[in-house]
């Protein structure tokens, strides 16, 4: 799908994923709501239009309509039974139906559950620091940003070590259909082959656990709220699975990335954090907000309205856009600024809002911490070396491809 049309933001311009600096200031001067035909949908940027609309009862989360709405023209009739599978998610679902699913993984991301894995956070980033030390360069994309997360979620869902590998291919696939980015025929069928496969592997997995229970682990835990109870289906534990393994990887492997390439690019930061380490919780917030790991969230229109102006109807898509409200001049002085005194920078709309603000929160804020923490603590010195900085060409889900990094 091309641009086709001058508008102030366009997702579909890989001017967009490159430097999208330009159309957020634009959307910001002359359209901070507006809608694109393309999507089906109206794009809101303003910091206080996206509050204003969070928990508005007349949208709702049944929208996995937008990633049609992503997909090429001709393609669109091909993606019919990913869209399928994904309303089914726990997070396309509202109200109780919801709150039933959320309940029964929500304990395993509360605080004082994810504090209980900082320890092993840590001694992953040290091994990955000790070695690159031996070597004098990071390459952090590649070496820890993706290695990390990855550890700690397998170990949470009980895949071994020998099958993580199965883990490399399925999260980065699943999440081209998050992130709408089906565009070929091959690209819908490696979707379609990643979500029959975990479908697979995970039937094999929870014949095991009915056999042999794991004390402590999560999926042992989901496959007992299936025992003699109503709350889980099979098809919703597999959904479920697939939205954990989705959602506490990818983005949180590029929110340490880009914060890493934001702080870089600003030395006099770096010495902020040296002389005070407890910066490293505004350094997480403040990547948060400036560079977002995904760039949106999207709702539906379930009845039709008026918004300054403009009439939303029914069936049409509402495109939060995280990355301009981020940057809003009005909530964030000198908004295209990375800055470590920052007071406000937890405001941001990075991990959504209301019932459905990421589940997983507390995990990415943890390992983000830990690993910018790791970093300081074994580096005298952390350096960019002349290099192109490429990102994945995806208006979704916003990455490096890859950061090398010079330390001692």
């Amino acid at each position: 799908m091309t641009a086709t049309m001058d508008l102030p933001l366009d997702l579909l311009s890989p001017q967009f994923v490159e430097d999208p600096v330009p159309m957020i200031d634009r959307m910001h001067a002359e359209a901070p709501v507006f809608f694109d035909p393309r999507l089906h949908g109206w794009l809101v940027g303003s910091h206080a239009d996206v509050k204003a609309l969070e928990r508005d009862p007349r949208l709702i989360s049944a929208r996995a309509d937008y990633v049609r709405a992503l997909t090429p023209p001709e393609l669109q009739a091909r993606v019919t039974p990913l869209v399928d599978w994904y309303a089914e998610w726990m997070v396309m679902r509202d109200g109780a139906a919801h709150r039933r699913i959320r309940s029964l993984a929500a304990h395993a991301f509360q605080p004082r559950a994810v504090q209980r894995l900082q320890a092993r956070v840590d001694a992953v980033v040290d091994e990955v620091m000790k070695r690159a030390l031996e070597r004098g360069e990071l390459e952090l994309v590649s070496e820890l940003a993706f290695p990390m997360p990855r550890t700690i979620i397998c170990e949470m869902l009980g895949i071994p070590e020998h099958d993580w590998h199965l883990f490399d291919t399925w999260t980065p696939t699943i999440n081209l259909m998050l992130s709408g980015a089906l565009t070929s025929e091959e690209v819908i069928a490696r979707v379609d082959s990643a979500r029959a496969s975990i479908q697979e592997y995970f039937t094999k997995a929870i014949a095991e656990r009915r056999k042999a229970p794991r004390e402590g682990e999560m999926l042992t835990e989901l496959v007992q709220a299936l025992e003699g109870s109503d709350s889980l289906t099979e098809n919703e534990l597999f959904d479920l699975i697939a939205f954990i393994m989705a959602g506490a990887y990818d983005t949180t492997a590029f929110l340490i990335s880009n914060g890493l390439l934001q702080l870089l690019r600003n030395p006099e930061q770096l010495a902020t954090l040296r002389a005070d380490p407890s910066k490293v919780d505004t350094w997480v917030e403040e990547t948060l907000r400036l560079d977002p790991s995904i760039t949106l969230n999207t709702r539906a229109v379930a009845e039709g309205f008026e918004f300054h102006g403009h009439r939303f109807e029914a069936g049409q898509m509402i495109y939060f856009m995280a990355i301009v409200a981020n940057r809003d001049g009005e909530r964030f002085p000198d908004p295209h600024r990375f800055d470590l005194q920052r007071t406000n920078a937890t405001e941001h709309v990075s991990f959504g809002f209301g019932p459905h603000f990421c589940i997983g929160a507390p995990l990415a804020r943890m390992e983000a911490r830990r690993a910018f923490h790791g970093i300081l603590r074994h580096t005298k010195l952390l350096e960019l070396p002349e290099q192109e900085i490429e990102r994945l060409p995806n208006m979704v889900i916003r990455g490096l491809k890859q950061l090398r990094v010079t330390v001692q």
